[in-house]
């Protein structure tokens, strides 16, 4: 029994860690697939994080950032760039806007290196939620179930992992790998 007490309580931590590194990252996104530039500074991530915000959003102020930084990543890889906002709504106008100018627009002329300035070979640019570690691995693994359940959708929203089935479907709110499998049992 008092292991079972034991286990219990350290779920519990964990589960009140992971909500505090989910509400500290409630105004940041990721921009992902941006090349590493040598003697990289701080500036640098700056005038990026503008120049992605001008091209998705032209006629729009932009947004007061409160902090810009790179992740550590293996020497080569283009680690992503976490941008900070003053406000969660300030975040989310970006992200909508991303999502905005994205949609209907063919896979070559989404949001790329070429529209944000960044020289060399045209890459795909990905802008999205901010999230813990432990939360991108269940957000990958949601993907991964997605592709192979043919699920149409799956996505993130402040924090939180989505998938829905098809248009018009309700969405479903994925908190763990259990759900997951709940998901696979077919309903009586």
């Amino acid at each position: 029994m008092e292991n079972n007490d034991q286990r219990n309580y350290i779920l519990n931590l964990e589960k009140k860690l992971e909500d505090l590194q989910s509400s500290s990252r409630s105004s940041c996104i990721e921009i992902r697939n941006v090349p590493v530039v040598e003697k990289e500074t701080v500036g640098d991530l700056i005038s990026i994080v503008l120049k992605t915000f001008e091209t998705i959003q032209p006629s729009e102020k932009p947004p007061q950032l409160r902090d810009v930084y790179r992740l550590p990543g293996k020497k080569g890889s283009n680690s992503p760039i976490v941008a900070e906002f003053l406000t969660v709504p300030a975040k989310i106008q970006v992200l909508e806007a991303c999502h905005a100018f994205n949609k209907g627009l063919p896979s070559t002329e989404k949001l790329n290196t070429d529209h944000i300035g960044v020289p060399g070979q045209v890459k795909p640019v990905y802008i999205a939620d901010h999230l813990p570690r432990s939360q991108r691995q269940l957000f990958f693994e949601a993907r991964s179930f997605a592709k192979t359940n043919k699920y149409k959708f799956c996505w993130s929203q402040n924090g939180k992992i989505f998938l829905r089935k098809s248009e018009g479907m309700d969405s479903v709110v994925i908190r763990s790998t259990s759900c997951l499998k709940k998901l696979l049992i077919p309903e009586k």
